[in-house]
């Protein structure tokens, strides 16, 4: 499969209209995680112990140009009666400083400032099977409102982290990513699924029981998957230190028709046991330094997802529309409309410096 390269334009039709209108606030809190128990953007309580930092720089990159903000004596921020239109809210937290909540790029607002987006997919199927257009393609597209955006989609349908590791046999890390890594801002990365294709046997067998006794008799393949993703992410940062990589977690495939089709009445356990593995799973990619966690497990939550696959896994029209929107929110992306008040706040492993 050869890899697909797109370029957007910014898109200008409609901007003087929608200038006329005032939007809703954007508002949120930066804050010292002290506790770290934020996780993504849809999984971050801000306790009582955890220090609120005043004083920080934030910032409103968008389609009416750029508003800068510092926060108040309670870490609070807010951006009033905004146009409306499409933005991405950045903090001037040094870069050095972990994000906890993962949600806090640190190249793309760089690019976003210098005139154009480079972003790279690489991954599953997820991003190469559905109907057009696909996720990368939908983000960079929406994206585009704010700088040109240009998409490098090197997924592979069927591929697992070994395959990308580099040095494997596939020559995917070499010949497919490596070259496009060099001016990339965002790679973005759906990993991990067919990792577990083993455990489900030749043809697959989804009886839970099978499953589980596959997996007590070669468990190395499911406790691989993270520590080949730090090694894939260390490699992207030895050619690119400074692009944002964003890592997608999975959405509960257990609650599909398709998905019961094969498990009948134990669905209910088996949704618990892969809702427990997601939270583990996001819980290891984001131990990676400087991730961003796109968490579509926690933004469709136990929702049944026949209307968002075309099978058992694989991404309709709206599927492929909730990645591109999960992916644009984790990196701190706001659709101002106005009416709606909308909230990032923004976690850290220490002070602003």
């Amino acid at each position: 499969m050869k890899p697909t390269h797109l370029a957007f334009p910014v898109l200008t039709a409609g901007l003087a209209l929608s200038i006329a209108c005032t939007a809703a606030p954007v508002s949120g809190v930066v804050y010292d995680d002290t506790n770290h128990s934020s996780v993504s953007d849809w999984v971050q309580p801000i306790d009582a112990g955890d220090v609120r930092l005043a004083g920080v720089g934030v910032a409103l990159l968008g389609t009416s140009g750029e508003r800068n903000t510092v926060t108040d004596t309670i870490g609070g921020y807010l951006f009033d009666a905004i146009p409306d239109g499409t933005y991405l809210v950045t903090t001037d937290v040094a870069p050095d400083v972990d994000s906890t909540s993962n949600n806090r790029p640190t190249r793309l607002p760089a690019a976003i400032r210098d005139g154009h987006v480079h972003l790279v997919h690489l991954g599953d199927s997820l991003g190469v099977v559905g109907p057009e257009p696909r996720f990368p393609t939908i983000f960079a597209e929406h994206l585009s409102a704010i700088a040109p955006t240009t998409v490098d989609n090197v997924a592979v349908g069927g591929s697992t982290t070994r395959d990308w590791l580099p040095g494997a046999a596939t020559g995917f890390f070499e010949n497919d990513l490596a070259p496009r890594l060099a001016d990339a801002d965002v790679v973005t990365i759906t990993l991990g699924g067919n990792d577990l294709d083993v455990y489900l046997g030749n043809p697959p067998d989804y009886d839970p029981i099978h499953v589980i006794e596959r997996f007590l008799a070669d468990p190395e393949y499911l406790f691989q998957i993270y520590p080949n993703l730090a090694t894939i992410i260390a490699a992207i940062r030895a050619i690119n230190p400074t692009c944002d990589v964003v890592y997608f977690v999975y959405p509960n495939y257990a609650n599909s028709t398709a998905m019961k089709g094969y498990i009948g009445d134990l669905q209910p356990l088996a949704s618990l046991a892969f809702g427990v593995a997601l939270g583990a799973g996001r819980q290891l990619a984001a131990e990676n330094p400087g991730i961003v966690i796109a968490d579509v497990y926690t933004q469709l939550g136990n929702a049944w997802l026949d209307p968002y696959l075309i099978d058992e896994v694989h991404l309709s029209a709206a599927g492929h529309q909730v990645f591109a929107d999960v992916l644009f929110r984790a990196l701190g992306g706001v659709d101002a409309v106005t009416g709606q008040a909308v909230q990032r706040s923004f976690g850290f492993d220490g002070p602003a410096t």
